[in-house]
């Protein structure tokens, strides 16, 4: 079984910045639930992933920081991309931007099931 190190770094590198979406149904729980964007279950998350990919074509995100223990993970890091198409009802600036973020993971039955991020938008703001 694949600990939550793994996934999340599957998820990130393949699907985030990958943009393949099979990971999600690979890494996530079916009842996988994102509290912070309301984007419960594993489509939901890939609306999310397409998002990011709509508004900040080029997105490269990087994880600064990570910690594990157990079926818990914290992280903190960044993305960095050009705004080109609307985001959290910011219409694309076309400006280079970096967007800290933090979040916190939750592992179930061998799949990450639950999620909180905090993201640092004040770069968006035209």
């Amino acid at each position: 079984m694949a600990s939550a190190e793994e996934l999340l770094e599957r998820l990130f590198t393949e699907g985030m910045n990958g943009g393949n979406d099979t990971v999600v149904d690979e890494v996530l729980a079916e009842d996988y639930t994102n509290h912070s964007f309301g984007a419960n279950g594993r489509d939901a998350m890939k609306g999310v992933i397409g998002g990011f990919r709509s508004a900040f074509p080029d997105i490269q995100i990087t994880i600064d920081e990570r910690i594990v223990v157990g079926d818990r993970a914290a992280q903190r890091g960044h993305f960095a991309g050009t705004h080109e198409g609307e985001f959290a009802g910011m219409p694309g600036t076309g400006k280079h931007v970096t967007v800290q973020f933090m979040d916190w993971w939750v592992m179930r039955d061998g799949l990450l099931a639950d999620n909180w991020v905090v993201m640092d938008f004040s770069q968006l703001a035209g």
